[in-house]
């Protein structure tokens, strides 16, 4: 039904704030329900990494390549793995441990962890020397 009299600015933003008001009103009612069982009363910076292994290391790729791939996934770090066939082995010492830090940290993807091969043939190298090691091994047996 028209009507002669022209809408006004002032009833046409009290319109247009009615609606807005009425559209906000249902959310703001959903956010008070919010469960607060779940919120953490702290807040962690999670970071994201991915193991090595993911990788056909070292036999189509270098470590280097792995790094430079998991950072250019969007992963912020990367798990390296302590094994006898790769860089990080019992073969290696404090010079090659520095240099593949170094490369890490030039390409910005960090080491998070280090694992241990799944065989159990290599020892950790932050923990026992070989001997004990080895002599551990021989009576679990």
């Amino acid at each position: 039904m028209p009507t002669d009299q022209p809408i006004s600015r002032r009833s046409a933003l009290q319109a247009a704030l009615a609606a807005g008001g009425a559209a906000v009103l249902p959310g703001a009612a959903l956010a008070a329900k919010a469960d607060d069982r779940r919120a953490s009363p702290k807040r962690y910076d999670m970071k994201k990494s991915i193991n090595l292994w993911a990788f056909p290391y070292p036999q189509r790729v270098t470590l280097k390549e792995c790094l430079q791939l998991a950072r250019d996934a969007g992963f912020d770090g990367i798990e390296l793995n302590y094994d006898l066939d790769n860089d990080l082995s019992p073969k290696s010492g404090p010079k090659e441990y520095a240099a593949i830090r170094k490369t890490a940290e030039d390409i910005g993807s960090p080491s998070a962890a280090c694992a241990r091969s799944c065989s159990g043939r290599t020892r950790s190298p932050t923990t026992t020397p070989p001997s004990a090691s080895a002599a551990w091994s021989w009576r679990r047996r």
